[in-house]
């Protein structure tokens, strides 16, 4: 037909124009022409994604895709590439809940990593990063990221009782690794002397830094 014609000419606009034609006219069909009309929709979300270059009409199409299929995880993934290439965080946190609730298992857990890195840096919510970096330390003992990530986010909201309770744990993960031993020994002294005033506690803390300093 027409639309493989313009393909192989790669006359992007008039193969959008058929395509779009072809969605109307199926659509009308009803439920007879879903399957069609599906990979149609698949067809004019790439045209817009790799051949216009209208990232937010592709945005458009998928969206429909995941009205008609939500338990289908291919629109989302396609969602998840472009709000990243848009930088539309809020959507992008969305469509991670979304993919959080089809997957289970090491896909599952991968997804809220993501979710964690997002709401930790771009969208900048320390509160709702804490939680989910708590559920991911639950889930995988000793994750070094979630762990890393906790004690960022205690320090800058200033909840030390649960930065001493992670460096702690690093503390421990650090055994024998003198370097990184003194590193956390020395912040646990800080924060013991200078935010919860606790000079006995601080004082038997650089006891052991000075204990382990060649």
């Amino acid at each position: 037909g027409l639309d493989r014609v313009y393909s192989t000419l790669e006359r992007w606009p008039e193969l959008e124009e058929i395509l779009s034609n072809d969605i109307r006219i199926l659509e009308l069909d009803g439920d007879e022409q879903a399957s069609t009309v599906e990979s149609l929709y698949w067809r004019i979300a790439d045209l817009y994604e790799y051949r216009l270059n209208q990232p937010e009409r592709a945005v458009e199409v998928f969206q429909h895709l995941n009205q008609m299929r939500p338990e289908e995880l291919g629109p989302t993934l396609r969602l998840e590439t472009l709000y990243q290439a848009l930088s539309q965080h809020e959507e992008l946190l969305d469509i991670y809940l979304l993919q959080d609730s089809l997957l289970e298992g090491n896909d599952q857990l991968e997804v809220q990593r993501k979710m964690g890195r997002l709401l930790t840096n771009e969208l900048a919510r320390p509160f709702e990063a804490i939680d989910l970096w708590r559920k991911i330390l639950e889930a995988v003992e000793n994750d070094q990221e979630a762990l890393n990530s906790l004690e960022s986010l205690y320090e800058s909201v200033e909840e030390w009782r649960d930065l001493i309770s992670v460096c702690e744990q690093q503390l421990e993960l650090s055994s024998g690794h003198t370097e990184q031993e003194i590193k956390y020994l020395s912040k646990l002294g800080q924060i013991w002397g200078d935010r919860l005033e606790r000079p006995q506690s601080a004082i038997s803390t650089w006891q052991k830094v000075v204990a382990l300093a060649p």
